[in-house]
């Protein structure tokens, strides 16, 4: 679905700068397009999974990526300035069996790390990550 937002915006006629309210979607799904080329033609990453645990409104994490037993938890924003509240659901996926890492990736410039380990990156930090094929293993 997430992956769909572009689409329907374009059938919508909306052509010029996206809303805030679009902005989430259309980069959620920009990230799952890069994400699935590079599983698909670069082998980053065995399968992935969205993840919610029931019966918790509003608490989740876009992406679950997993390769072998090993699963990275990446939640994805548009936020420019990092706050705790964007945490939420890496926080709460911390006991999954097999999760090696969780990560935050935002539109900021500064690569953090919180006191619980949750790893905050920049998107040119994501990228390289991404592409150099250690965002499953971590830095």
């Amino acid at each position: 679905m997430v992956a769909q937002a572009g689409i329907a915006r374009a059938l919508g006629g909306r052509r010029g700068p996206p809303g805030a309210e679009e902005r989430g979607h259309l980069f959620e799904g920009w990230v799952a397009a890069l994400l699935r080329a590079y599983r698909d033609y670069r082998d980053l990453f065995d399968d992935w999974y969205h993840w919610s645990p029931a019966g918790a409104l509003h608490t989740e994490v876009d992406f679950l990526l997993e390769r072998g037993g090993s699963r990275t938890a990446l939640e994805v924003k548009t936020a420019v300035r990092f706050s705790e509240p964007l945490l939420k659901g890496l926080r709460a996926i911390a006991d999954l069996r097999g999760l090696r890492r969780r990560v935050l990736l935002y539109l900021g410039d500064r690569r953090l790390r919180t006191p619980d380990g949750i790893e905050i990156l920049p998107l040119r930090a994501f990228l390289d990550e991404v592409e150099g094929g250690t965002l499953l293993a971590g830095r």
